[in-house]
């Protein structure tokens, strides 16, 4: 059984409260909102992992797989705060975006409704052409309903 010393010296993670967490450098600990990218050795196959310093005590584990599934965002991102873990379908928290702007990976502006099933999407896209319909009509423009082409004033 190795002790903790040789795993910090492999793994360049320090024992805290049981889980292993980025040691800490010659600045010191992590401040908050620092971000840190992990050794490739300790992560997943194929994926890279962050730590990032959020309110806890310990720094958030940001993993970006190569494929995607249900714990993960549709682009293969997970976190392990709270936000993200509890919530689906699973969107960008903060530690995410922070990590994303820290290797400048373009963060662009979420789709509304992109991560609706299927079954949900077309009734969505229906309600996106009722709202518009009823924002031209208050504007006073006449507009068309729907595909069978009936104008109404």
């Amino acid at each position: 059984m190795e002790n903790e010393n040789s795993i910090q010296e492999k793994t360049g993670l320090k024992k805290k409260t049981g889980l292993y967490a980025p040691a800490s450098t010659s600045s010191g600990v992590m401040k908050k909102n620092e971000v840190r990218r992990l050794n490739k050795t300790n992560a997943p196959v194929g994926s890279e992992q962050w730590a990032v310093q959020g309110s806890a005590a310990a720094p958030y584990i940001i993993t970006h797989y190569n494929h995607t599934n249900g714990s993960t965002t549709e682009e293969g991102w997970a976190c392990s705060c709270m936000a993200f873990t509890r919530n689906t379908p699973r969107e960008d928290c903060k530690h995410i975006l922070r990590v994303k702007n820290f290797e400048g990976v373009s963060i662009g502006s979420p789709k509304v409704g992109s991560n609706l099933p299927a079954s949900q999407k077309e009734a969505f896209q229906k309600f996106l052409e009722m709202e518009q319909a009823k924002k031209a009509a208050a504007e006073g423009g006449s507009v068309l309903i729907g595909t069978t082409g009936r104008k109404f004033r």
